[in-house]
């Protein structure tokens, strides 16, 4: 008998951010939580008493007559996980970088979510990018019917792998830029938020623009004079003057063939 999208009943593996946020945007989408496994106990418990679901204590004993299995666990114990659960429910795991046959149900798939998740955020659902990989036609229109959102993307499971070293790169990456200047900043008695207004106008023009057309600073001009002054008050800290050497030379290769 089809179940109605309505009806549909979900069990999760794991307690960490993602799977927070997928639970708490199923159960908006009016579909229930029916079990909730977790290594750590205590989070494991937490989210079954936040989601009204039952937490169980190991993953061999999740219902197997549920719609849907969904692996939220580090991307190393995907595989031993998708071992211990029930063969013969739909499994999907969470992970960007990790591929769909890992899982060792006959149906399953992947719904990688291309943004970072954390549990304190509230989050627009329907805005989120998804990458999704199914074993069949069937399996891909239910993972389709769990997302809110119409930016959803089949991708294959190296698609997806090289995504994700895209938002490494794009997210992960900036953060930790963004560190640096923060201390930077601290060490000389500034605050961070004399650098938010170019961040948020970054931001905000990468949605008009590609991140070329909105490319600023000395690299960009060739300035080599302000490049290597930047580097005299960076000498005593060779991981920093590293990595300012390596981006400053990116760019200027890039846009004048040359390097420092």
């Amino acid at each position: 008998m089809r179940v109605t999208f309505a009806a549909m009943k979900i069990s999760i593996a794991g307690s960490g951010n993602v799977a927070w946020h997928f639970s708490e945007m199923w159960r908006g989408m009016g579909f229930t939580i029916s079990e909730v496994w977790s290594r750590n106990g205590i989070a494991g418990k937490e989210l079954a008493e936040k989601s009204n679901a039952l937490f169980v204590g190991n993953p061999g004993d999740l219902d197997g007559g549920v719609d849907v299995i969904f692996i939220a666990v580090k991307d190393d114990a995907i595989a031993e996980v998708s071992r211990k659960l029930p063969p013969v429910t739909t499994t999907l795991h969470s992970s960007g970088a990790t591929p769909v046959d890992v899982l060792v149900q006959p149906q399953r798939g992947v719904v990688w979510g291309v943004r970072s998740f954390r549990r304190e955020k509230k989050l627009d659902y329907s805005t989120i990018p998804f990458c999704i990989e199914a074993s069949d036609r069937n399996t891909e229109n239910l993972i389709r019917s769990l997302l809110p959102g119409r930016q959803v993307f089949t991708t294959s499971s190296d698609q997806r792998f090289k995504a994700h070293i895209a938002l490494v790169f794009g997210n992960n990456f900036v953060t930790q830029l963004y560190s640096i200047a923060e201390e930077i900043l601290h060490e000389n008695g500034l605050p961070i938020e004399i650098l938010l207004p170019s961040i948020r106008d970054m931001a905000e023009g990468m949605q008009q623009y590609r991140p070329d057309q909105l490319q600023t600073g000395p690299a960009l001009r060739g300035d080599i004079q302000t490049l290597e002054r930047h580097l005299v008050y960076l000498k005593n800290d060779t991981e920093l003057t590293d990595i300012y050497t390596q981006l400053s030379n990116r760019i200027l290769m890039k846009y004048h063939g040359k390097k420092l």
